[in-house]
């Protein structure tokens, strides 16, 4: 399962995610196999090399994957390989602001193929 949490509100993103976390931690209480992955400080190969990995207490594995859209490297092998993890049982997590092409492949993918959720801020209008 892949959810897409995006947008302006990061206040709001962040509070859904971690509803998320805390519902995961609630289901498999040693939450060893939550990872999360920030931006550019991983490359492909950790996040392929984490969700093959078979868990020790055969739980889903909950992998958060933060601001990636500037991940050039993960982004084109994730499209590659987009079939093989939308087949998971692991639950994987995109958390992103607004920072990205509304053009961008992974996007496009996301939009379509994921559970997700936009977090646009509210905007109040005062009276003249």
């Amino acid at each position: 399962m892949i959810y897409f949490l995006y947008g302006t509100d990061s206040y709001r993103s962040q509070k859904k995610l971690n509803e998320i976390i805390n519902g995961y931690k609630k289901t498999h209480e040693s939450g060893l196999d939550l990872k999360v992955f920030e931006s550019n400080n991983f490359s492909f190969n950790d996040f392929k090399t984490d969700t093959e990995q078979i868990s020790m207490f055969r739980e889903k594995k909950l992998i958060v994957l933060r601001d990636v859209f500037s991940n050039k490297e993960f982004k084109e092998k994730f499209i590659e390989q987009k079939g093989e993890f939308l087949k998971t049982d692991n639950v994987i997590v995109f958390h992103q602001g607004e920072d990205f092409s509304k053009k961008d492949v992974l996007y496009s993918f996301l939009r379509k193929k994921t559970k997700r959720q936009a977090f646009q801020e509210f905007v109040s209008f005062k009276e003249p």
